[in-house]
């Protein structure tokens, strides 16, 4: 069988894939940035946490207000301490964010007034580091967990990259698609439920809907347990559904046996699509109908595969989005099964 892409199928998915990479380096970048920055910010924090203590002098200290889309407040301070007879001085409040609400900055600042003495805390290897504020706050989890979508959408558009790029053999299955042999016959397990994608996106959903909720609801510099319980409501998003959907998966909802022994044919049973298993000998044709569906916005090909009796029913497979992938299956089940494979048009018009 052959699944060859034709020579604009190939330059138009070099066009997609060239589209998507520079779209994707500049979404990549501004997120590896910020990712760096929280995740570093996080890790000076714990680390400080075992810094000595001096005491310094505030030199200046002011609440920073700019105007932009909003407005915004940041604690703005300049300190001098000693260590080892060694005078130093420093600029930084805390490891991570420094910016807040009104009334916060204002607490800061009023605490820490120009003449006052503050206990400063500072790298024993590197004393010219050090920080007045070194306390775990909502937002040092927040900013991750902000980041989760972020980092998921940067993940999707270089999968949609290799997607577009990758050159598949001929007996390469299509994606999400498992071939189990058994000693009466095989199982193919077509896409369904992929427990790691499907993990991942209720994670990102979780962490996005927490965002608002952490955000809009408490202080980012108050306790930081809010941000602990949202990581583990992450978690657990992730992991009980990848349980869910591993186990659904492994129930053969999905799955199309050729049955060598007995002669029979299962098809995927799921609550719309549930067919008692087929004679083998019953099946004359694999059919391969592309339909193309208008509406206002244009015109979008989808691909069907599905059985033909003897006696002219139809029975459905799978629908795809990929012309190669439902020719695979098609061609795949014509040389397992000894039947013809046959090609269908139609369409179908939604607009409004």
């Amino acid at each position: 069988m052959t699944l060859r892409k034709t020579w604009s199928e190939t330059v138009g998915a070099g066009v997609a894939a060239l589209f998507l990479s520079v779209w994707g380096l500049g979404w990549s970048a501004g997120t590896l940035f910020f990712d760096v920055d929280a995740l570093d910010g996080l890790y000076e924090t714990a680390r400080s946490q075992s810094f000595p203590a001096t005491q310094g002098t505030i030199r200046k200290s002011r609440v920073d207000v700019e105007y932009d889309e909003g407005t915004s407040y940041t604690v703005e301070v300049e300190y001098d301490y000693q260590v080892a007879g060694q005078k130093f001085v420093s600029s930084r409040f805390r490891w991570t964010q420094s910016s807040g609400s009104a009334e916060w900055t204002q607490a800061q600042v009023a605490a820490r007034p120009p003449g006052a003495v503050v206990p400063v805390f500072y790298d024993p290897d590197n004393p010219a580091q050090a920080v007045l504020d070194r306390d775990f706050a909502m937002c040092d989890l927040f900013l991750p967990l902000f980041m989760i979508p972020f980092n998921l959408i940067m993940i999707g558009v270089w999968a949609m990259v290799y997607s577009l790029l990758r050159t598949r053999g001929d007996e390469d299955l299509p994606w999400g698609t498992e071939l189990l042999v058994a000693p009466d016959g095989c199982r193919l397990r077509l896409p369904g439920v992929l427990p790691g994608f499907s993990a991942l996106a209720a994670a990102g959903a979780t962490a996005f809907g927490l965002v608002f909720v952490l955000g809009f609801g408490f202080d980012l510099h108050g306790p930081i347990w809010p941000a602990v319980v949202g990581w583990v409501l992450v978690l657990a998003a992730y992991f009980g559904t990848y349980y869910w959907a591993k186990r659904r998966l492994e129930s053969g909802e999905f799955d199309l046996v050729i049955d060598e022994v007995r002669g029979l044919v299962s098809l995927p049973g799921d609550e719309l699509n549930a067919h008692e298993p087929s004679p083998r000998r019953e099946l004359a044709a694999t059919i391969i109908e592309t339909r193309t569906i208008s509406d206002s916005d244009g015109e979008i090909k989808k691909y069907f595969t599905y059985f033909k009796t003897c006696e002219g029913r139809r029975l459905r497979l799978f629908e795809w989005t990929s012309e190669r992938d439902a020719e695979w299956l098609a061609n795949w089940l014509a040389n397992r099964l000894g039947l013809e494979v046959v090609r269908e048009q139609s369409s179908e018009n939604h607009s409004a």
